[in-house]
């Protein structure tokens, strides 16, 4: 399955994450079950700033790189 999104739809992402200017290089996720499948998968007024995603193969409904579910902030 490789790597489990952070946060979900019972239990959010509502944090501040500063990647530091650092890019996640060859991220795999395989849930194609999986809906808002990403490096985060669901963010609440959260704030994702300086990170990058590189080389992705990712799995699942309704798929992006950085965050597949976002609501509020930045």
């Amino acid at each position: 399955k490789g790597f489990s999104p952070i946060g979900n739809s019972t239990i959010q992402f509502t944090g501040n994450y500063n990647g530091n200017g650092f890019i996640v290089e060859s991220l795999f996720i395989d849930r194609p079950n999986g809906g808002y499948v990403a490096f985060i998968g669901y963010a609440d007024n959260a704030s994702i700033t300086k990170l990058g995603i590189k080389n992705a193969s990712i799995t699942g409904v309704n798929v992006a790189g950085l965050a597949g579910y976002k609501l509020g902030n930045e």
